[in-house]
């Protein structure tokens, strides 16, 4: 599946949050969450994370040398695997949730390949640094 569109949902008082219908069956079998350099979460699937474990770590990021162990600490150290339940929403870990701050409004946003939960109002800020670099 291939993600796109962005969607305003809340996470709740248990730290769950909906997922947009059109993607819940990509999330079927589970997913992977995990802290985004970019002051967000990235969701990928079971699949989507296998990949995008396999393109970052690959052969070239031996755990035979310092940066590559630091390299896969950095993308594997703050994974977390989640399950869609019945309502569709997963439930966001705490280690990620304090990421997100006291924040409860979170834009989800389609990436191609995974999801991205962003704190709606750093959200604004990104769309609005996007808005500067296209004048």
């Amino acid at each position: 599946m291939y993600f796109f569109g962005s969607f305003d949902y809340s996470i709740d008082a248990r730290g769950r949050i909906s997922l947009p219908a059109r993607y819940r069956a990509a999330f079927i079998n589970g997913a992977v969450i995990k802290e985004s350099p970019d002051s967000c979460l990235e969701l990928y699937t079971i699949n989507g994370f296998e990949t995008e474990t396999s393109t970052r770590l690959g052969e070239h990021v031996s755990n035979r040398q310092k940066a590559g162990r630091q390299i896969r600490r950095n993308f594997l150290a703050g994974a977390f695997e989640v399950d869609l339940d019945s309502q569709g929403r997963i439930l966001i870990p705490p280690q990620l949730r304090k990421l997100l701050g006291d924040e409860k409004n979170i834009a989800v946003i389609g990436c191609g390949d995974y999801v991205e939960l962003w704190p709606q109002s750093i959200w604004e800020n990104e769309l609005k640094k996007q808005e500067n670099l296209d004048e």
